[in-house]
């Protein structure tokens, strides 16, 4: 059995299929530009997540949260190019957060070169219930394709087709467009 977050919860099949499908379409793996692949470890680095480090290990963290343990994880959900301009590659990366209390939420991270080491920038919350279908370089811009909850619609299944765009300014992820 596939096993995202580890031990099954009630959310444990919706985020295996997601986590298949976001695969199978076009998520498995780093997209590529300018400066040559990333020379981190995406799975064994610090994210900043609601202003929190959270340091993986092989992909995964868990930390005490109320009522048990939140675990996060890094996705297939992965890009690499050059953020800040300084000729060396940097990584995009989308994390899922599943917490003690059932929730799931994932965000947008950043791995940035500041020349002899990758720092993290403050991870951008995306929301719960996504299925991430694609990440690319568009110009300066980062275009996250998702399909999310529709709001309008009964099912709490995603089901909407959205676009969010990204840009990294000042050392920062910041949002400049989304279709929602």
């Amino acid at each position: 059995m596939f096993s995202f977050f580890g031990a099954p919860t009630a959310l444990q099949g919706f985020w295996a299929a997601t986590f298949v499908l976001a695969t199978a379409t076009g998520c498995g793996g780093a997209q590529q530009r300018m400066g040559g692949p990333f020379s981190g470890d995406a799975s064994s680095a610090t994210y900043f997540i609601e202003g929190k480090p959270v340091r993986l290990v092989a992909g995964r963290a868990t930390t005490p949260g109320e009522g048990g343990d939140d675990v996060t994880m890094l996705t297939d959900g992965r890009l690499e190019g050059d953020l800040n301009d300084d000729g060396v590659t940097d990584l995009v990366a989308v994390v899922a957060q599943e917490l003690a209390t059932g929730t799931a939420a994932f965000y947008i991270a950043a791995l940035v070169s500041d020349g002899t080491t990758y720092r993290a920038a403050p991870a951008l919350p995306l929301g719960e219930k996504l299925i991430v279908k694609g990440l690319a370089f568009e110009g300066p811009e980062i275009k996250l394709r998702l399909v999310v909850r529709d709001e309008g619609n009964a099912d709490p299944k995603p089901s909407k087709l959205v676009e969010k765009r990204f840009t990294f300014l000042r050392g920062k992820l910041v949002a400049i467009h989304t279709d929602e």
